[in-house]
């Protein structure tokens, strides 16, 4: 009974289970869409856990209906388990054990969907590798579309490259990786070759359009694999797949036409700078190998890792300990390593890599033994290549997108077919008892059920503080506090964990002036990072608005120890400085940051603001002059210049600053005001009496035109004839 009931029924679980990952992977385009979820990409991690969660029930589903646990050899089992093992470990010695405890949670998810697919994806792969197909040939059309519309359709968030495939760089790895699966899916002998070669072209184009170093790597290893594994084949065997010349013809000249369009509407050429706006991508290899040292830094450092997922709050520490400086800065800070390996070998040390590398190692061994069996397998192992290939100018498999795909792709070419009697494939099942069954059912249901549950109340609460943060932070920019501070902190108490939200809530109570609101906030987010700059920065000014001037002084120099070149750290810190008293101290900071950029007109305007505040005129001009030169179009420079020149006693240089501004604002109130005090200061009250009669007439505050009534019935007793002209 047992066995007609495994036989029964294991089939229909199969295909559940197959529907399940093809639905997901038709799935991805839209999670790459930052306007249908938020800007916070949140739908990239629940869609995948769900999915995860879903394959779960269905296989205890199946294994409690067949009465049997089956339980395969596999030959990436002891890789990803001994990967899974030490991540876990890894979460102990974590910044943030939280953040830690999700990246775990994401891999181990991964590694179930992979060892669970391997069974339901023995005798038919085709559905769910065309529906990845299918995916990537989505996300493709809809990123040359975004190509060709160009800034026009570009809706929140902005940063990400486009409203329609969102993060151009993440959507061009996957569609790039994916490509040798569409050039397999097209060489099958069946009626669909045509579209998928088409499908293929429309990738090609928007890779090469996208400008990614990564994607583009990753794809020519794809393809040299897929090269590889169609004309070495074993002896006496039939070739696998081919397509027809005609249809290679016809696919070049569809993404020749598409790039040379796109190319020539948009007017840029390949070789630009990439459209993500990443830092990562638009400063060029120079940063990226910066990057890489101070990953191989930390991998020194600490040969057991940092704990997984922490390379972001452990990189700042290390970046600004690297010997020569680097060029990194609380503003110029990469979103991760941008190689897979290296990541992963900062973040569980010397055994996670290995194990990472092994485990790489086996799968595309494993792909290429089983090359022969179809073209969908062919393309699946060229893809896995092309994703390795991507990992080295790239962290792919941090995003939940790619690390779905890998997944299935890893599944489709390590499952090779034949029966599951097969001897050399050895099988233990467990046959369940009636009672054991029972039982181990009734386990498997409360489990489930928590699971599930904790699993719902995740997904609400993420989401409910997804929409929240995203309407106060909309709030927030539109300067409506009041509605900006409660929609901020429900975000940040739905989700205690998250930097991000802790650190807006304080930045927006810092912006309405509630410094008392900001302090906690800022100092949750730190506990969550203690690296974050920012944070600290922005912790500084709440502790300066309720006149904590040592405390805040202290933030600043925190932030200055993990950023020591940056600009705006060390202008922060001449601030907290100067407003102790400690001149010496702020004169060096300002300098400090000048140093860092010659450029900074800020930095100059600061410098002289100190000097002339401490009787050191001729200092000021110098540095306010330096403003000036930089921009000279800067009213605030043109003013702070002229009244240094003031108190100088330097009048007909102070003239000529105040001349020069009215120039380009010959309504400015107080460049009129200025000049009539040099004038008067001149001994020419007649010429001070015009500007002070023009200022008053363009006045509207009633009590500075007060002002200057009294100082126009003060100069006109020493004009007796009036102002010239009259």
């Amino acid at each position: 009974m047992a066995s007609r009931l495994a036989l029964s029924s294991e089939p229909r679980f199969h295909d559940a289970l197959r529907w399940i990952l093809a639905a997901t992977s038709l799935a991805i385009p839209f999670v790459f869409l930052g306007s249908l979820g938020d800007p916070f990409q949140l739908p990239k991690q629940l869609v995948f856990r769900w999915a995860a969660i879903a394959v779960l029930g269905f296989w205890l589903a199946g294994t409690w209906s067949a009465s049997r646990i089956v339980l395969r050899r596999s030959a990436v089992a002891a890789p990803v388990f001994f990967l899974v093992f030490i991540g876990m470990l890894s979460v102990f010695q974590a910044p943030n054990a939280t953040e830690a405890s999700s990246a775990v949670r994401d891999a181990f998810l991964a590694c179930l969907v992979l060892l669970l697919s391997l069974p339901v994806l023995e005798k038919k792969d085709r559905l769910v590798g065309s529906c990845l197909g299918l995916a990537a040939v989505a996300t493709a059309a809809m990123g040359t579309l975004q190509l060709l519309v160009g800034p026009g359709m570009t809706l929140l968030p902005p940063t990400q490259g486009g409203a329609l495939v969102g993060d151009v760089t993440v959507a061009s790895i996957f569609v790039g990786s994916m490509l040798p699966l569409l050039l397999g899916l097209a060489a099958a002998p069946d009626r669909g070759a045509r579209g998928w070669i088409a499908g293929a072209a429309v990738a090609t184009a928007f890779v090469a359009l996208a400008r990614t170093p990564a994607a583009w790597l990753g794809s020519l290893v794809g393809l040299g694999v897929l090269a590889a594994a169609t004309f070495r084949r074993s002896p006496g065997s039939a070739r696998p797949f081919r397509v027809p010349g005609r249809s290679w013809l016809a696919a070049a000249g569809i993404t020749a036409l598409l790039v040379l369009s796109v190319s020539w509407t948009r007017g840029f050429s390949l070789w630009s700078s990439p459209p993500s706006l990443k830092i990562a991508e638009l400063q060029g290899p120079v940063l990226r190998i910066e990057t890489w040292r101070a990953t191989l830094q930390m991998m020194l450092r600490h040969p057991l890792g940092i704990g997984a997922g922490s390379w972001r709050r452990v990189f700042p520490q290390e970046a600004g300990a690297l010997t020569p400086r680097s060029p990194f800065t609380s503003s110029r800070w990469p979103q991760s390593a941008g190689n897979e390996f290296l990541e992963v070998g900062s973040e569980l040390g010397a055994p996670g890599l290995f194990l990472l590398i092994w485990l790489a190692l086996r799968l595309l061994g494993s792909g290429w033994r089983n090359r022969e069996e179809g073209a969908t397998r062919a393309g699946a192992l060229a893809s896995l290549a092309a994703l390795a290939g991507c990992a080295l100018l790239s962290s792919p498999l941090r995003e939940p997108p790619l690390l779905w795909s890998a997944t299935l792709l890893a599944a489709l070419a390590t499952a090779p077919r034949g029966s599951s009697s097969d001897p050399a494939r050895p099988i233990f099942a467990l046959q369940m008892e009636p009672r054991r069954r029972r039982a181990l059912g009734f386990v498997a249901a409360l489990l489930g059920t928590a699971l599930v549950v904790l699993s719902g109340w995740d997904t609400y609460r993420l989401a409910a503080s997804s929409a929240a943060l995203q309407s106060g932070q909309a709030a927030c920019v539109q300067r409506d506090y009041a509605r900006a501070i409660p929609a901020l902190r429900r975000a940040s108490r739905m989700d205690p964990a998250s930097n991000l939200a802790r650190y807006l809530n304080g930045v927006c109570a810092l912006a309405s002036g509630r410094g008392d609101l900001a302090e906690p906030e800022l100092r949750a987010a730190l506990d969550l990072n203690p690296h974050d700059a920012a944070a600290l920065l922005a912790l500084g000014s709440a502790y300066r608005s309720q006149g904590k001037l040592t405390d805040a002084l202290g933030a600043v120099e925190r932030a200055r120890n993990v950023w020591p070149t940056d600009e705006e750290v060390n202008l922060a810190l001449g601030d907290a400085r100067g407003s102790l008293g400690d001149v010496a101290g702020a004169t060096q900071a300002y300098r400090t940051a000048l140093a860092t950029n010659p450029h900074s007109v800020q930095g100059y305007l600061k410098l002289g603001s100190l000097m002339e505040a401490h009787g050191k005129v001729a200092g000021a001009v110098s540095a306010f002059s330096a403003a000036a030169d930089l921009d000279p179009y800067l009213p605030e420079a043109l003013s702070r210049l002229g009244g240094a020149y003031l108190k100088q006693g330097d009048y007909d240089a102070a003239v000529q600053v105040y001349q020069g501004m009215l120039s380009f604002l010959p309504d400015d109130v107080s460049a009129l005001t200025n000049l009539a005090r040099t004038y008067v200061g001149m001994q020419r009250p007649c010429d001070a009496l015009a500007k002070l009669e023009r200022a008053r007439d363009l006045e509207r505050d009633p009590r500075r035109r007060d002002a200057l009534e009294k100082a126009l019935a003060e100069v006109s007793s020493k004009c007796p004839s009036g102002p010239p002209g009259r």
